[in-house]
Order: C-alpha cells, then sequence, then structure tokens
C-alpha cells in the first residue's frame, strides 16, 4: 500500500508540473506492483520505456499508468511449474475464457471416444469426439475444433461455438472426420481438417468471416495433411506433411504452404514432417516430425534438434521469445526451449511429461497443454504455467 500510495503522489506532482518527459499527462496510479516484478528486468523488456526521461527512472508508474493495460511484458520467462494433473486423458489445448483457464482433453482411451471441455479438475461439456483439438478466440467469440465429433451417429470434423455459456456446433465437413489447429488471419478463422483414412478425399483448409457461415478455402490431393498456421504480415503459412501420413513416415516429407501455394518440400528428409508452425522476428520457424526439430524457413536450416524426441507440435512466439515443446513416446521426458534470436536455445525447466501438444500466451503467462497421449490406460493429462 505504501508503494502505491508514493507511486500516486509521484505521478501527481508531474502532472501538476505538465511534464513527464514529453509524453503527456500521467493518469493516477492505482495498482500494486504485479507478482515477480523487478524494474531491471522490466526495462529490459520494454527499450522504448528504457529510452524515457522520465520512466526509465520509475518502470512501475509506466506499468501502472500505460503498460499494464498495453500487455507490456514484465518477467522473464525462466522455468514451468506443473498446475493441474488429470488421469487417462491428456490434454490437448488450453485456452483463457472470460478470464478463467479451460482446457480439451484427448478422449480415445481404451477405444473410447469421450473428450472434454475442463475448468480445473470440474467438466463443463462432454463430447463424443476423439479429442477436442484446439480453442481459440475469433472476434469476442470462442470456438473449438474436434475430431471425429459425434463420432455414435456421423463421425465428422466439426467446429463448436460458445453459445450463452454452451458449446455448440457451428460447423460439419461433409466428408471430413479430423479438425485439427485453427488460426485467426486477416478477418477469418482458418481451420486445418482431413478425411484421414480416405486416399480419394483431399485434405485442406476452411475458414469463416462470422464463425456461422464457412467454406473451403482451398483442398489439396490426399498427398498433404495440413497441421500448423501462422501469419507474416498479410500472408497466410500452413505447415504440412507429404504422403498423407501425420507424424512423419511412409516417405513423407516435411512442406509448407505459403496461402494455397506449395512453396517448400524438403525431399532431403524422408519419414518426416511439419506440425508446428510460428513468425519470430521476419522469419518463420516449423516444428519437426519424425525426428523433434526445429526448422528456420529464410536459410532451411535446422536450428534446434532431438534423437530422442519424436514431435514439436508446437511453436510459438511472444513477439521477444519463441518457444518450441518437444514431444517424446519413449523414456525422455517433453522439453520446452526458448530462444530470442532462432539459433540459440535454453532448455527450461519443470516439465515432467511425455508429450506437449499446444500452448497459449495469456496476459499471466504461457500455458502449455499435454500429459501423454495414449490410447490406453497410461495416457494422463498435464497442464504447465511459466514462472
Amino acid at each position: 500500500m505504501k508503494k502505491v500510495i508514493t507511486l500516486l503522489m509521484l505521478s501527481l506532482l508531474l502532472a501538476c508540473n505538465g511534464s513527464n518527459g514529453g509524453n503527456g499527462d500521467i493518469p493516477p496510479i492505482t495498482c500494486d506492483p504485479p507478482t515477480g516484478w523487478d524494474d531491471t528486468v522490466y526495462l529490459e523488456l520494454n527499450p522504448d520505456v528504457a529510452a524515457d526521461s522520465y520512466y526509465s527512472q520509475y518502470p512501475l508508474i509506466h506499468w501502472c499508468s500505460i503498460g499494464k493495460a498495453e500487455g507490456r511484458k514484465y518477467k522473464k520467462i525462466t522455468s514451468f511449474t506443473l498446475i493441474e494433473e488429470a488421469p487417462l486423458s491428456c490434454y490437448f489445448t488450453v485456452k483463457k475464457i472470460n478470464g478463467v483457464l479451460n482446457a480439451g482433453t484427448y478422449g480415445y482411451q481404451n477405444g473410447i471416444h469421450a473428450s472434454e471441455i475442463r475448468q480445473g479438475k470440474t467438466t463443463i461439456q462432454k463430447f463424443d469426439a476423439e479429442s477436442v483439438f484446439a480453442i481459440r478466440e475469433f472476434k469476442g467469440d470462442y470456438y473449438a475444433s474436434l475430431e471425429h465429433g459425434k463420432f455414435s451417429t456421423v463421425d465428422r470434423a466439426m467446429i463448436y461455438k460458445l453459445i450463452n455459456g454452451v458449446w455448440q456446433e457451428v460447423y460439419r465437413h461433409p466428408r471430413w472426420v479430423i479438425m485439427t489447429e485453427m488460426h485467426v488471419h486477416e478477418g477469418y478463422l482458418y481451420a486445418t481438417g482431413t478425411a484421414w483414412d480416405n486416399p480419394s478425399d483431399p485434405a485442406g483448409v476452411v475458414r469463416s468471416s462470422d464463425g456461422i457461415n464457412w467454406e473451403i478455402y482451398f483442398e489439396n490431393s490426399y498427398e498433404y495433411r495440413f497441421w500448423g498456421m501462422t501469419s507474416m504480415g498479410s500472408e497466410l503459412w500452413i505447415a504440412a506433411t507429404s504422403s498423407g501420413v501425420d507424424w512423419g513416415s511412409n516417405n513423407s516429407n516435411p512442406s509448407v504452404f505459403r496461402g494455397k501455394d506449395l512453396i517448400w518440400r524438403d525431399y532431403s528428409r524422408p519419414n518426416h514432417g511439419f506440425w508446428g508452425i510460428t513468425h519470430h522476428k521476419g522469419d518463420i520457424y516449423l516444428g519437426g516430425t519424425g525426428i523433434a526439430r526445429v526448422v528456420r524457413f529464410s536459410d532451411k536450416r535446422t536450428v534446434l534438434e532431438s534423437t530422442a524426441h519424436e514431435a514439436c507440435h508446437w511453436i510459438g512466439s511472444d513477439g521477444d521469445n519463441m518457444f518450441a515443446a518437444f514431444s517424446s513416446s519413449g523414456a525422455a521426458d517433453a522439453k520446452i526451449y526458448k530462444s530470442i534470436d532462432g539459433t540459440t536455445w535454453t532448455e527450461m525447466t519443470g516439465i515432467t511429461a511425455k508429450t506437449l501438444i499446444s500452448g497459449s500466451f495469456e496476459d499471466d503467462g504461457l500455458y502449455i497443454a499435454g500429459g501423454r497421449f495414449h490410447q490406453k490406460s497410461e495416457g494422463y493429462g498435464h497442464i504447465y504455467k511459466s514462472n
């Protein structure tokens, strides 16, 4: 309280003097320092604040009056803590909805299609589906993609929308059975999907401008499966795997689409694929399957690799740091790595799961969904939060 009052007196004094280093009037300060606050770290993460003649001396005033509303970063991610465990079902996705963390599960355990969306240990809604693969926000509403939606009756790739507190179906693909990643780009919500086991039915991407009316963005031959998506400027980038496989096998190759066009198929890596993808500091980075690795698109260089892990399902950037999640089906625990420049990587501590499927940057940190992906009783769910 004493620090808040002191900041309030300082801000009012400077407001009366009409100066704050040339940035206009300073509004009253009414917040406590966030947990883990460090003046030096805040200035390091926000160079424009460090360059300001006033705010460089009082960074907490900047956070309380401006930085908090702008979503400025105030601490470095150095490790992760397990915050949620669940028996049997691996967590596939995690997202805050109205400030509450929601998680979607993989439900195909012991041959039973029964996935859920949970808040902590509370089940919010059950689905007759193999998984709730992704949860995304689009134009103020929330959407979930389902693998094998309504499996017992129709078995189709589906998208649900949260309407008045209930998840309701808004799109059903006429042929696909798996809907996977979703991504917001240029006023549209995009989703990747596939028929999975039907060689005559092409995989592709659908999109919607309102979340209700959906259209085919493009369909390709069964030669490719489409996974993660990202944006770089006005361009939509899509990670893909050739030869109609998921994880990299059957002489598949890692492949990349920019919009509807194939721009790289890496024939030098047979039995491999791409799944994760992100944009970081002017370049595209891809997460590999077959062997877990990160590839920088501009020079086609593998910048991170682990032969003890089989997949990088998720790779993401908060603008300053990039994170890559490596999964294992063997003895090795999963790993999360962090990089500022895309070349030098640091391993984060605190991960004990085998599988890491996705991540979500929220207002209080980075959340990672995973556990152990398994179609028998050995499966389990973990959610981690950054420290």
